[in-house]
């Protein structure tokens, strides 16, 4: 699979990234492909940058494993549970589309802090008697398609947040039933010192 394929751009988070890129490194360091300065010194780029297309640079010129997280990706994940709560977050939710399936439980899935989120992403949803809480930023759009039997769907959004084109559109899809579903965005002080 070809690392510059620009469709492999956003599909791993850049911490899972980080980690893959260093494991590739020490590979390559063990299998002779670098010398020892040039294995420390993108070692300590890897760890000290989040810059994705940076990470992958870095890994150009060395001869990759098959096994690698790079080309284990995939474009759907299931997720079921019942009577639990579980929290998602990193590469999974860059997954085009979630199918979760849940019964009694809570399910909370922070988007926050999640450079690589664009495009359209899709939940498709089976809630029974649960409660589903995303954590999303002002850039992120959520669209509700659930069909709903005595459930609420909610979404707070901050006046003062000032949201330009969204970069990300995640589509809430599926039924739920005596369930709650809860779209929260991040938080801004109100209080902040003037200079």
């Amino acid at each position: 699979m070809n690392e510059s394929d620009p469709s492999m751009k956003g599909v791993i988070s850049a911490h899972d990234l980080k980690r893959e890129t260093i494991e590739i490194l020490k590979h390559a360091f063990a299998e002779d492909h670098l010398r020892l300065d040039e294995y420390e010194s993108r070692v300590s780029i890897a760890e000290n940058t989040n810059d994705v297309d940076k990470l992958r640079s870095l890994t150009l010129d060395v001869p990759k494993r098959e096994s690698l997280l790079i080309g284990t990706m995939v474009d759907s994940e299931r997720i079921s549970c019942k009577m639990s709560t579980k929290r998602l977050e990193g590469s999974i939710l860059l997954t085009k589309v979630l199918d979760i399936e849940v019964s009694m439980s809570t399910i909370r899935m922070d988007y926050r802090g999640m450079v690589e989120l664009d495009g359209v992403k899709e939940i498709r949803v089976n809630l029974n008697m649960s409660n589903l809480i995303l954590y999303v930023p002002d850039d992120v759009v959520v669209e509700n398609k659930v069909q709903e039997n005595m459930s609420t769907f909610k979404e707070v959004r901050n006046r003062y947040s000032q949201s330009g084109w969204p970069r990300a559109m995640i589509i809430i899809t599926g039924t739920a039933k005596m369930s709650t579903i809860r779209v929260k965005r991040k938080r801004y002080f109100l209080f902040s010192r003037k200079s």
